[in-house]
């Protein structure tokens, strides 16, 4: 066992000494005990602050980061990946070799992990914080994601680390309505030595950029809404009837990046499947012949068009408004979700996070409800006397008729199904044959003698 933690420590300094080159690590399935931390202490390569910050009110109470503090890139034995110190008012210490330090005793729990998630959540500290659903750990994950963790360099393991203490002192506030503001930057406040495996200009940059990210985090793109009760109410399709393309459809945009698999930020690449399986339980006929979605890119904007060659609803109420399952935000591609706690009662709490605060969205899709058109006629024999009510009765029933429009001198035929309880008709489609165009018979024969309604026929308000 002795070598085998020589061993470790070893291949540990060769990557910490490596910038950038470090793998995900493996999130470990159960509670591990025997866990090492390796870590470089050196201020001629590490950045390190001369003065002490002390927690304020809405930080942990008693955490500050100490005057001679340095940022050190913690190594534990059970991966590469280097880890976070969330407790800086704890000293790390550990067996020296040279530059090089090891402490022993960890015990990682991975938080994914329930028997663990509970176990970690009864630690002191873990739970001073809020523990693992509390709104600090939301946000120190956060800012790993869309720091180190998306990242793996040096630059962003620093900015990473800085903005973790600001939130644990209480400098930067952990809710959606306090994280954009800070009352005290540290990023500027520490010294970053000429050979150091980070520098100032790449921090700040890194840091701005996370900061950006994580206030953006949960904004979701214009055409999704944040509840189905939402969607149902601005549906971002309104299905309506096309005379240039003979069909119903609409459109909506989203940004591309968006819809990138491998994008960082608001990655909702399922939404496409999520619309497509909508469509598929609610539409009739063969997906891409019958009904189907067209996408296009141009200048960074993807345009989804939504399409059926017949009426696929009428959105007469809420009740036929439909709304797909929740979209929800994913990983980057190539992340992996995990997050590992590793504690000791004598040292620093670390902390190893690749995970994002759920966020999910809706779409909605109805369809435009046209004027109805109501065709009636009045019987006359030949001597211009109006036909009796039985007479007319009989003829009616020996009478159809049929509709047609003319577009582009093209005619074009109604073609029509009749509704559930047999009061009136309902357009389904235009078609170019006479013999295919529905026979309409009158459905009224008393009080208002021959007429019949087509609920949904396509008018000037189309386009």
């Amino acid at each position: 066992m002795r070598i085998k933690n020589i061993f470790k420590r070893c291949v540990a300094a060769a990557l910490a000494a490596a910038i950038g080159m470090s793998t995900l690590a493996t999130a470990a399935s159960a509670a591990e005990t025997g866990i090492n931390i390796g870590y470089i202490w050196d201020d001629t390569v590490n950045p390190s602050i001369s003065t002490k910050k002390k927690a304020v009110e809405g930080g942990v109470s008693g955490e500050y980061v100490k005057s001679g503090e340095q940022i050190c890139r913690f190594t534990p034995s059970s991966g590469s990946d280097w880890a976070f110190c969330i407790q800086p008012s704890k000293s790390m210490q550990g067996t020296p070799s040279d530059t090089w330090y090891t402490q022993y005793g960890f015990t990682e729990y991975d938080t994914f992990d329930l028997t663990d998630k509970n176990k970690a959540d009864s630690l002191a500290y873990w739970k001073k914080l809020g523990g693992t659903d509390g709104d600090m750990a939301k946000y120190l994950s956060l800012v790993q994601y869309y720091g180190y963790a998306s990242h793996k360099n040096g630059n962003y393991f620093a900015a990473t680390q800085l903005l973790i203490w600001e939130l644990i002192l209480g400098y930067r506030g952990h809710t959606k309505s306090t994280f954009g503001t800070c009352s005290d930057i540290l990023w500027n406040d520490f010294s970053y030595p000429k050979d150091s495996w980070c520098s100032k200009s790449g921090v700040e940059k890194a840091y701005n950029s996370i900061v950006k990210n994580v206030k953006a985090h949960y904004n979701l793109p214009g055409a999704l809404k944040s509840t189905k009760a939402q969607a149902k109410d601005e549906p971002a399709l309104l299905l309506k009837y096309s005379s240039v393309n003979m069909r119903y459809q609409d459109s909506f945009k989203i940004t591309s990046e968006y819809i990138d698999s491998t994008s960082l930020a608001h990655n909702f690449s399922t939404l496409e499947s999520k619309l497509k399986a909508l469509l598929q339980s609610k539409f009739s006929g063969t997906y891409g012949k019958d009904y189907g979605i067209e996408k296009s890119e141009s200048d960074g904007v993807t345009t989804f068009t939504v399409w059926s060659k017949e009426r696929p609803f009428t959105s007469a109420s809420d009740g036929s408004i439909y709304v797909t399952d929740a979209v929800e935000m994913q990983l980057k591609k190539g992340l992996t979700k995990q997050e590992s706690l590793f504690a000791s009662s004598n040292y620093q709490t670390c902390l190893l996070s690749t995970k994002i605060v759920p966020v999910s969205g809706y779409l909605g899709i109805a369809s435009y409800n046209e004027p109805n058109l109501i065709v009636e006629k009045t019987y006359t024999d030949s001597h211009n006397n109006a036909v009796t009510a039985t007479d007319l009765d009989t003829l009616l029933g020996k009478t159809s008729f049929i509709i047609h429009t003319t577009v582009n001198g093209t005619k074009y035929y109604v073609v029509a199904g009749k509704s559930s309880d047999g009061s009136s008709y309902y357009f389904k489609k235009y078609v170019t044959s006479e013999s295919s165009a529905t026979k309409f018979k009158t459905l009224k024969n008393e009080k208002i003698k021959g007429s019949f309604t087509i609920v949904d026929l396509p008018t000037s308000n189309s386009n």
